[in-house]
């Protein structure tokens, strides 16, 4: 049960490049409360800059709705303390540290297509999970 970030959520939710072959890995997954508000702007920055219409962003909206509530979410503020801390070591947001200090405390890998995570987790030595071919 990998934990998986916001960047991961958006583009399944906006059908990115891949995103079929992300939305496998999803299976089981960890994440925080934050990746609702995170993956919602991104819909709505999507809809600014015209690459939704604004029923395409209503559509996208309500299936991130749907798609949070099969997530196991957490809550960002019992992780806060350990976040500060790893941003404070790594220089990375609080909001991408947040990601890293939910996989450390659970013990479980970090699935992101953030390549600053990826770089920072692999620093501390924080498994990152692959999504398989096929």
């Amino acid at each position: 049960m990998p934990v998986v970030d916001a960047s991961v959520i958006a583009a399944v939710i906006l059908r990115e490049e891949g995103w079929e072959k992300l939305i496998r890995g999803l299976k089981n997954t960890i994440t925080l409360d934050q990746a609702f508000k995170e993956v919602s702007n991104a819909i709505w920055k999507a809809f600014r800059r015209g690459y939704l219409s604004r029923d395409e962003a209503v559509k996208a909206f309500n299936l991130l709705k749907s798609f949070m509530e099969v997530l196991d979410v957490r809550n960002e503020v019992e992780y806060m303390d350990e976040a500060f801390k790893i941003s404070l070591e790594t220089g990375l947001t609080i909001y991408d540290s947040l990601y890293l200090a939910l996989a450390r405390s659970e013990k479980k890998q970090l699935l992101t297509l953030d390549e600053g995570q990826k770089t920072t987790a692999e620093k501390l030595n924080i498994p990152i999970a692959w999504i398989e071919e096929g």
